[in-house]
């Protein structure tokens, strides 16, 4: 060995041992965080579990409304993604951020090594982070800007798919040929998604400039850095070849840094709209619990007005009604006069725009879900079972379920021998969603188990029904009808039809119309008054009687 060799050698060795030093921290580093990260694993994703429960007790709690409205919806979408996998959202945050310590620290240890050579590597390294930084956020503002557009598109290709796949559009896609739309559909959607995907490539690649002019001068400062020192003889070959390997791995890492930067800029996105959603003031829960027999359901309507969220058409308008306890009240009038959305605010799905709702003396915002759920058992429109039991089904509880009474339920709504000819009686599963042999019930059938369910709550002050025999055939309807007196025993009662003779046993009929009531009065009353009730009844009648030319329809 000469003494040049040995000159070199003494001359390299301060950076080898930083270099050494360097390399058994990174490694030391690098065996902690994967053992940490093994042990946080399981730990991250209870922490994402719980939030998105919490999400989603906050959906599901919330007033009905926002439901019937799309932005709302593709909104929900969007936060929801924030918990929906183990590597994005905020679950993939926790893994990046803590990951990236390591990168963290070996660009710190780096910079102090770089920094020996020359105090302008570590300046340059920092302001490079930095602009890479602001580029990728200016890049994560634009895809920000551009998410109600995504929420569109991915509510419909949803809608296609979750359709495309269910049970009970199967006839009718088949049937009317409904396949090539729903390809056309979910071509749009493609198409569409494809170029708001180019739209923000197209972005990235703008924001992108500013990056790669920074790691380019990077690049260019560390290596003129270097050049300087090396004609200065201030810097060996050998030394330098050793500088310029710990460089790359030096670059390497602020890459890293940027990589995550950016991946924690793109998730907060839809972690901020989860937040939102957590913190907005859209649910229905909280209020007083109230033992119901010490409610009396008288129901009053106090100037009451709604219209639908993002809508300036009001549904209702200064409405005020009474409905004395005990009193069966039928609302009749064409569609959309609002008879469906009173029934809404009286079950609290919607809240007043304007006015007040009172059941007795209670105000019914104030009441709590749980109470109003006690004191009203509702029949509504459209009914559809979930993949539960039967008689899960009819109790609607997570409670103890009364066996008997689920039976005597669906006796009263004519639909027990035929639960009772399935292999489980009420303990048959409904739905092929669980079980390939699950009941599934025509519209009809749905309709009477509606009924059953309302029976079921027994303790019940305040009986609603919404076109409750509509999917019925004739007999089942009359059958139906002559139990309601049995129904409504001792209840407040409403009643929602468009086939106005099954109103005459209602103690008073209430005619809306644009929102407002119309005509008031018993059946007799209102046929002796030449208004629309009269119009309609007749109209309905002329259909059973045959025309005026004597011909029967």
């Amino acid at each position: 060995m000469n003494f040049q060799s040995i000159s070199t050698i003494a001359e390299a060795k301060p950076l080898i041992i930083a270099v050494a030093i360097y390399s058994t921290a990174f490694l030391t580093l690098s065996l902690v965080t994967i053992f940490l990260e093994k042990k946080k694993f399981a730990p991250f994703m209870q922490i994402r579990m719980d939030k998105l429960s919490i999400a989603l007790k906050k959906i599901i709690s919330s007033e009905f409304g926002f439901f019937e409205n799309s932005n709302y919806m593709d909104y929900i979408r969007q936060g929801l993604n924030a918990f929906s996998s183990t590597n994005s959202g905020l679950e993939g945050i926790y893994h990046e951020v803590f990951s990236v310590g390591k990168s963290v620290v070996a660009f710190i240890l780096l910079s102090i090594i770089l920094g020996k050579v020359n105090s302008l590597i570590p300046i340059i390294g920092v302001v490079t982070i930095i602009v890479t930084s602001l580029s990728q956020r200016a890049s994560s503002k634009y895809h920000s800007e551009l998410m109600p557009e995504y929420g569109e598109i991915d509510r419909k290709l949803g809608y296609a798919n979750d359709k495309a796949g269910d049970f009970s559009y199967g006839k009718d896609i088949r049937v009317f040929d409904l396949k090539d739309r729903f390809s056309r559909l979910v071509d749009d959607g493609i198409d569409r998604l494809d170029k708001l995907q180019k739209r923000l490539r197209k972005k990235k690649m703008i924001t992108s400039f500013p990056t790669s002019l920074g790691f380019t001068f990077l690049s260019v400062g560390i290596v003129y850095v270097l050049g300087v020192n090396f004609q200065n003889d201030s810097i060996s070959i050998a030394n330098l070849v050793m500088i310029l390997s710990i460089i790359v791995i030096y670059i390497a890492q602020i890459i890293e840094i940027g990589r995550v930067t950016f991946f924690v800029m793109e998730q907060s996105i839809y972690l901020g709209i989860s937040f939102d959603i957590e913190d907005s003031k859209t649910d229905i829960s909280g209020g007083l619990d109230i033992d119901i027999e010490m409610i009396n359901p008288e129901i009053i309507f106090d100037n009451v007005s709604f219209k639908y969220p993002n809508s300036d058409t009001k549904v209702l308008e200064n409405l005020s009604l009474i409905i004395n306890p005990g009193e069966s009240v039928a609302l009749v009038g064409i569609n959309g006069a609002g008879k469906t959305t009173l029934v809404n605010l009286i079950t609290g799905l919607y809240q007043p725009t304007e006015g007040k709702i009172y059941v007795g003396e209670y105000d019914l915002s104030t009441l709590s879900q749980n109470t109003l759920n006690e004191l009203i058992a509702v029949v509504l429109q459209e009914f559809e079972p979930l993949a539960l039991s039967v008689k899960e089904n009819v109790a609607a509880t997570t409670g103890a379920i009364n066996d008997q009474l689920v039976t005597s339920s669906l006796e009263k709504a004519g639909i027990l021998p035929k639960i009772e000819s399935y292999d489980h009686g009420i303990d048959s599963m409904m739905l092929r969603v669980v079980e390939d042999e699950g009941v599934v019930l025509s519209g009809g059938e749905n309709q009477k188990l509606s009924i059953a369910r309302a029976l079921y709550k027994e303790k019940a002050k305040i009986l609603i029904l919404d076109e409750p025999t509509s999917a019925l055939d004739a007999i089942a309807e009359e059958q139906i009808y002559q139990n309601f007196e049995s129904m409504i025993a001792g209840k407040t009662g409403i009643f929602i039809s468009h086939r106005l003779a099954s109103t005459r046993f209602c103690d008073k009929i209430l005619l809306l119309n644009d929102g407002k009531i119309e005509q008031i009065g018993s059946h007799a009353e209102l046929l002796k008054e030449d208004g629309h009730y009269k119009k309609m009844y007749e109209t309905q009648a002329s259909y059973y009687k045959g025309d005026k030319d004597g011909k029967n329809n």
